[in-house]
């Protein structure tokens, strides 16, 4: 102990000899400290830190592509969309999403909403449960009893006070009657954190042609099947769709993609490598 403190003075009578070599000093570490807190937290808030779904590394985005262009990520079509779902062998669950507005009217003033419209797989892909409540079934995805609804936390604490016999109620949205059925937990965020409101597709492909292309589509992989698997799965469907169905889009292929991938891949690179240059520095 008495040898470190001798050292420390020693240290502290050096750099007092010299203050523009410890203004130097204390400015690089200053600098290289700071920035590598700052980056590091964004360094762990996009790569590091697990995203908030159970099993979330086999949650994917698929998309519609071109064979012709391979960074070509384009909505859906509702008869793709099908003819995957029934046709895949890799997914566990697979859902279609339309992005939509609500407008809720009632006692108080009117609000207008974000909306997303899902699947009857939309809770299996998300793997995640409402806080109260349930999800709606495949029998409420289908024309003509899709008039039920899931909440968001936000919109449930200021709208309806955190009631919880909000559960069965009735309330306007778009000037139509939604049976409220759950409320979802606090760090829900799918497809993002903007939505306050969940409600059933219910598809009528006899309103859409195959080329009508308007959704989005997500899925959980099966267990121990690679996204790379899944690749190739969708692209053999896509080859049989295009040697069965005429006028079939010649150029059709399909895009798939991790979840994370999808929000995060054109960050990883940049972001490590601006990590790598503020850990030079602060071993400077």
């Amino acid at each position: 102990m008495q040898t470190l403190w001798q050292d420390l003075r020693h240290g502290a009578r050096m750099l007092l000899k010299n203050p523009g070599f410890t203004l130097i000093a204390v400015g690089t570490l200053t600098l290289g400290i700071g920035a590598n807190t700052a980056v590091f937290s964004v360094v762990n808030a996009v790569l590091l830190r697990p995203l908030p779904y159970p099993h979330a590394d086999r949650m994917v985005y698929v998309w519609e592509g071109k064979q012709s262009d391979p960074n070509a990520e384009e909505s859906i079509s509702p008869h793709n969309f099908t003819d995957l779902r029934s046709r895949n062998q890799s997914f566990e669950a697979y859902c279609a999403l339309n992005y939509t507005a609500f407008t809720l009217t009632g006692d108080n003033q009117p609000e207008a909403l974000n909306g997303v419209l899902a699947s009857a797989d939309f809770g299996l892909v998300v793997g995640m449960s409402p806080a109260i409540g349930r999800m709606f079934t495949a029998e409420e995805d289908t024309p003509g009893k899709e008039h039920v609804a899931l909440i968001g936390d936000g919109l449930w604490k200021r709208r309806f006070g955190e009631d919880r016999q909000i559960i069965g109620q009735n309330v306007q949205l778009n000037g139509e009657p939604y049976t409220i059925i759950g409320v979802m937990p606090p760090d829900f965020d799918f497809p993002n954190t903007a939505i306050d409101v969940w409600a059933p597709l219910a598809l009528d492909l006899a309103k859409y042609g195959r080329g009508s292309a308007f959704l989005q589509a997500a899925a959980r992989l099966k267990p121990n099947v690679s996204v790379e698997q899944a690749r190739v799965d969708l692209q053999k469907i896509a080859e049989q769709l295009r040697e069965e169905i005429p006028n079939f889009d010649p150029d059709f292929a399909v895009k798939v993609k991790s979840v994370r991938e999808a929000l995060f891949g054109d960050l990883e690179r940049p972001l490590m490598i601006l990590f790598g240059a503020v850990v030079l520095v602060l071993l400077i």
